[in-house]
């Protein structure tokens, strides 16, 4: 990537021109799914087991990084 080009991305993310959520077309939850995630990550099932990050990425088909970012707000921020 040329120097114009990495500075064109920062100028865009810095004035929030870069679409966010699930208008991004790559992304894989949308803002219901992380509010879900959000409010069930760390309680418990009806069989008493806790709600981890690795079954809220098995039951959403994404990766546990992508769940743990969601969930810790380092991404889906806005959410």
């Amino acid at each position: 990537m040329s120097a114009i080009a990495r500075l064109a991305m920062t100028m865009m993310t810095k004035q929030r021109r870069t679409t966010r959520g699930s208008c991004n077309a790559q992304a894989k939850l949308s803002e219901d799914a992380v509010r879900e995630m959000r409010r069930s990550y760390g309680s418990r099932l009806p069989d008493g087991t806790r709600v981890t990050i690795r079954w809220l990425a098995a039951k959403w088909g994404v990766g546990k990084s992508t769940v743990h970012e969601a969930v810790t707000g380092q991404k889906w921020a806005h959410v």
